[in-house]
């Protein structure tokens, strides 16, 4: 079973990595006053799926270049009848992320037997743009690569898939 943070999300993509699946979710559409709200649930995310009783025994998270922080997103947005504008924010941190952020060792599926990855769209678009957005399209691209381990040997390395986000006025 999802964890209910995936409820009413449509599903993005489904890769088998053998002895588990992982599978990307996504809200389709948010209203600028759920954006504004601080509670607001809707995001994005991943969940690792057992299919075998394996259990993840490493979850490595790299960027393609060496990690720095605050550059996980590259974030655009179009406004209705206008140009794709990159909104990503350009003041962010460029010093080198420790290794330890970005591995996770031993995690354990939850007791619906998955393990998620959760994100909500206010917390990345607050940290990650310059706030240049409204109503219209949303393109929030996760540079991100991660390599799930299991302990019967299954892996996967994967790169989460684009989320398409309609904001409604």
């Amino acid at each position: 079973m999802v964890p209910a943070f995936f409820t009413g999300m449509t599903l993005l993509q489904e890769i088998d990595c053998g002895g588990f699946d992982v599978q990307y979710y996504a809200h389709p559409e948010i209203s600028i006053s759920e954006l504004l709200s601080p509670l607001s649930a809707k995001g994005f995310g991943s969940v690792v799926v057992s299919k075998s009783g394996s259990q993840l025994s490493q979850v490595l998270t790299r960027l393609a270049e060496v990690p720095k922080l605050g550059q996980n997103y590259v974030i655009s947005h179009q406004a209705p009848n206008d140009v794709v504008r990159d909104i990503t924010g350009n003041g962010l941190d460029g010093h080198r992320a420790p290794d330890a952020a970005y591995l996770q060792d031993s995690p354990l599926f939850n007791d619906d037997g998955v393990f998620p990855v959760q994100a909500r769209y206010i917390t990345i678009l607050n940290q990650n743009t310059n706030g240049l957005y409204g109503p219209g399209e949303l393109t929030i691209d996760d540079r991100v690569s991660q390599v799930f381990t299991a302990d019967d040997g299954s892996t996967c390395t994967l790169k989460p898939p684009k989320v398409v986000v309609r904001i409604k006025p």
